[in-house]
């Protein structure tokens, strides 16, 4: 499958390819902030196992509120914690429950059959970029081992660990490598669904002793539901206070960018698509996507806001044109690097107003040199740097803002 195919494939699904920046390439965020929660302490919650258990001590003080996303939800008991990953499925109903009891102290009864964790885990394996920020703003990485894919990491720090050798690659989905998830010892496995099939390969991980937990982040319709699956990782490593702290963080700066537009954007609110098409079918997001939700809180009229889907439309090309011929932008056509790259997919691409007046975004600015975009794995997590981003390009007179994950498309690739 190429390039294009995957970016667009992945868009039925409104989840993105994994990968990100060259290592070492200019961050976005501050020193501060990269140093945050693992220089400010870890809170009061446990950093290692109890030596003398105490049913009358309270072993969580600190505890997450989840305000944003919808498919997750914790309870807290004194010394562990039960998670309801809600809807885990897409269209799906039914709900999955994890056990996280604090290592040192008895598991409790009433729940047999419900997968177990030791918290906090001391050792961790990804399967998805968008749980490396989560651990790099945790303070974690020194417990990352492994993680599907090495080309498509992009954080400095992560990448330092691959460097060093401190690191295995398991491979994704089917192909993941059983035996060398085994070998690593791991403590915990962070599984994003792990493709066809997923359900099977995470029953004989856990039947193979492998702690496994499914993180349906990209199941969420809004972008700051997506990221506050941070709290959701921090529950494994009891860091509760650092995710609370920096997802704080990220959500005022995301609702001071809406009320900005909000509040000067007015009605002046240009008209926008996104994606583009494979074959002929365009995979259009639905209006009730994270996406979506992302143009509108920018101060742009996506064309599709009115539909209620929150995944992808399946649209015939030809009704798709008629209906973005005189739209002003287009953000995120999928993996092309060029107008003329757009024009050679095809000729009628190049008759709409947008890329006739240059005015196509593609959120390819930070890539690596496996041509992994560092938007699906920072981005994941820093909305509100996408979000300023769309505003820089629907309304530049509002902001100085200088686009992050975001660039102009010029007529030939400038890397060619």
């Amino acid at each position: 499958m190429g390039l294009w195919s995957c970016w667009l494939v992945v868009g039925i699904l409104v989840v993105g390819c994994r990968a990100g920046p060259e290592a070492g390439h200019d961050d976005p965020l501050s020193a501060r902030e990269h140093a945050v929660e693992a220089a400010e302490g870890r809170g009061g919650n446990p950093s290692s196992c109890v030596e003398a258990f105490d049913p009358a001590v309270n072993y969580f003080p600190d505890r997450i509120s989840v305000d944003h996303a919808r498919r997750f939800s914790v309870d807290y008991h004194s010394h562990y914690k039960v998670v309801t990953i809600h809807a885990p499925r897409l269209g799906g109903e039914e709900g999955l429950r994890y056990l996280l009891v604090q290592c040192g102290t008895p598991r409790p009864d009433g729940f047999a059959g419900v997968a177990t964790f030791k918290i906090p885990a001391r050792s961790v394996v990804t399967t998805s970029t968008t749980e490396v920020p989560h651990l790099v703003r945790l303070g974690l990485t020194d417990r990352l081992i492994g993680h599907h894919e090495f080309d498509y990491i992009n954080s400095p720090q992560v990448r330092q660990r691959i460097d060093a050798g401190e690191m295995v690659e398991i491979g994704s989905g089917s192909t993941i490598n059983l035996e060398l998830v085994v070998a690593s010892g791991t403590e915990l496995l962070l599984a994003d669904s792990l493709g066809e099939g997923g359900a099977g390969l995470i029953g004989k991980l856990r039947e193979l002793g492998v702690p496994t937990a499914l993180v349906p982040s990209f199941l969420e319709t809004t972008a700051l539901g997506r990221a506050e699956w941070i709290k959701f990782t921090a529950l494994f490593f009891n860091r509760e206070q650092q995710a609370e702290r920096g997802f704080d963080e990220v959500a005022t700066r995301y609702a001071e960018l809406v009320a900005l537009v909000a509040n000067h954007a007015g009605e002046d609110r240009p008209t926008v698509f996104t994606s583009a098409p494979l074959g002929e079918v365009w995979y259009m997001p639905g209006g009730e996507s994270f996406l979506a939700g992302l143009l509108a809180d920018a101060g742009a009229r996506y064309l599709w806001a009115d539909d209620t889907a929150t995944g992808s439309l399946p649209l015939h090309l030809e009704s798709v044109y008629e209906r973005v011929l005189d739209a002003e932008l287009w953000v995120q056509p999928g993996a092309v690097a060029s107008l003329g790259e757009i024009a050679a997919f095809d000729d009628r691409l190049a008759e709409t107003r947008a890329f006739r007046e240059q005015q196509v975004f593609n959120s390819d600015a930070r890539l690596n040199a496996h041509g992994g975009s560092d938007y699906w794995e920072t981005g994941t997590a820093r909305p509100d740097l996408v979000l300023a981003d769309l505003i820089e390009i629907f309304h530049p007179e509002l902001t100085d803002h200088e686009l992050v994950f975001h660039r102009r498309l010029g007529p030939t690739n400038p890397n060619q």
